[in-house]
């Protein structure tokens, strides 16, 4: 019998590790162990479209279009699309399972048919090995321009406070591609960047 999986993606197809986790999942499902599949991909896309009434159509939406169709597992890639389903995971797939790959580790209930990877931050060990590299310098600059950054800021701040008073941390964050950039130019020589993202451009 064929299996139906639901993937459902936070961020839109421009996102460039979009690309590389679409792959690792076809050969998944491509398997042969993974036997008969059916793939549907949704895309919440929130990041350009964050506010209330969006997320309310794409309730709608998925309500309407998966009312016949009973996913026998959900793969959630990344934070936003995961707490999108646990919001709404009783009006949506209240008895299917879920793996989700999360940026950041976090609790979830024994009983609460997850599967959670999560990426390991090393931004401690990659600063450490800058060091290690370049020991004259006395500044970490952070780019991470993002419309959802407080949940990172916090894991990285955590990370980085073992340096104490060794160096300076700054962060670039928030500010569109251009401002961004004319920021990194002005940097003295002494300063090294722990860029993680840049996902705001010109228009926002």
């Amino acid at each position: 019998a064929e299996t139906t999986i639901l993937v459902v993606h936070s961020y839109s197809e421009e996102w460039p590790i979009r690309n590389s986790i679409d792959q690792g999942l076809r050969r998944a499902f491509n398997s042969r162990r993974a036997g008969d599949v059916s793939v549907h991909v949704e895309t919440l896309d929130s990041r350009r479209l964050p506010d209330r009434d969006y997320a309310d159509l794409m309730l709608d939406y998925l309500r309407r279009k998966y009312q016949r169709i009973q996913p026998a597992v959900i793969v959630a890639v990344h934070d936003a699309a995961f707490d999108f389903l646990q919001a709404h995971r009783s009006e949506l797939f209240s008895r299917v399972p879920i793996a989700v790959l999360l940026t950041r580790q976090r609790a979830i209930a024994s009983d609460a048919n997850v599967t959670a990877y999560w990426n390991t931050a090393t931004f401690d060990r990659t600063v450490c090995a800058m060091l290690a590299l370049h020991p004259g310098i006395r500044r970490v600059v952070v780019v991470n321009s993002a419309l959802d950054n407080a949940a990172l800021n916090q894991d990285i701040a955590k990370h980085l406070s073992r340096f104490g008073d060794r160096v300076a941390i700054d962060y670039i964050q928030n500010l569109p591609l251009d401002a961004a950039l004319a920021r990194l130019r002005a940097l003295t020589p002494d300063s090294i960047v722990l860029h993680l993202r840049q996902a705001i451009d010109a228009g926002g």
